[in-house]
C-alpha cells in the first residue's frame, strides 16, 4: 500500500504517473483513497462540492465507487473512496471538464496537499 502527495498545480499526467506507478497492472481495478484535511468552517462547501462531483463523476465510464467519508475523529478530515474499473478510465475521469472543475473547487476549500493511497482489490 503506498501513498503519496500531490500538489493543486500537479497536472492530470503526473497525477496519473504517480498512481501508475503503484500498480503492476494498469489495466485491472485499482481503488483510491484519497485523505484531505479541508479548512475549518467548510463543512457544507466540502459537502455540496462533492454532491456536485459525485453526481457526475458516476456517470462516467469505468467508476465503480466514488464515496465521501469523514474521520470520525476530526469532522475536518475527509477520505474519498474511489474504485475504478482500470487507471484508463480513472485517467479519462480526471480528463473531464467536470472532474477538473471539482478539483479545482477542493483545491479552495483544503488545508494542505491531498494524501492518496492506492489499493488493488483482492479476489478470493
Amino acid at each position: 500500500m503506498a501513498k503519496g502527495t500531490f500538489a493543486p498545480e500537479d497536472d492530470v499526467a503526473a497525477i496519473v504517473q504517480m498512481f501508475g506507478a503503484r500498480l503492476k497492472d494498469a489495466a485491472q481495478p485499482l481503488t483510491l483513497l484519497v485523505r484531505m484535511k479541508m479548512r475549518d468552517g467548510t463543512r457544507d462547501e466540502v459537502d455540496a462540492a462533492f454532491a456536485l462531483a459525485r453526481q457526475a463523476t458516476l456517470k462516467d465510464a469505468g467508476v465503480i465507487a466514488f464515496d465521501l467519508n469523514r474521520d470520525a475523529s476530526d469532522p475536518n478530515v475527509i477520505v474519498v473512496y474511489e474504485r475504478w474499473r482500470n487507471l484508463h478510465d480513472l485517467e479519462g475521469h480526471l480528463r473531464t471538464p467536470h472532474a477538473t472543475a471539482h478539483r479545482q473547487a477542493f483545491n479552495e476549500l483544503v488545508a494542505g496537499l491531498p494524501e492518496f493511497t492506492v489499493l488493488t482489490p483482492v479476489t478470493v
